[in-house]
């Protein structure tokens, strides 16, 4: 099995007009990721899902609206996975 990290710094939406954001990482099963979602006067939701829709892991701590959320986990099928952020107020 091959370890590969995979960082991305998000930063959350502080507008209304961007309350929910979406980037995508391509992954290889086994593949380690880690994501920074840094808030900036925004309370965000942060989920991961992988390429069947599922949620892999989720943060959703209370905060400030001006701290960072992490994110890890390790990839179980190869695809495309989406980092989704959702303001809190949206967030389900």
């Amino acid at each position: 099995m091959q370890w590969a990290w995979v960082c991305a710094l998000l930063v959350a939406p502080a507008s209304a007009q961007t309350a929910t954001d979406a980037r995508h990482l391509t992954l290889a099963a086994g593949d380690f990721f880690h994501i920074v979602v840094e808030e900036r006067g925004a309370h965000v939701k942060a989920v991961v899902v992988d390429p069947d829709g599922k949620e892999v892991v989720a943060s959703d701590i209370p905060s400030s609206g001006f701290d960072r959320q992490y994110l890890s986990g390790i990839a179980a099928k190869p695809g495309q996975y989406t980092v989704e952020i959702v303001e809190r107020a949206q967030a389900g």
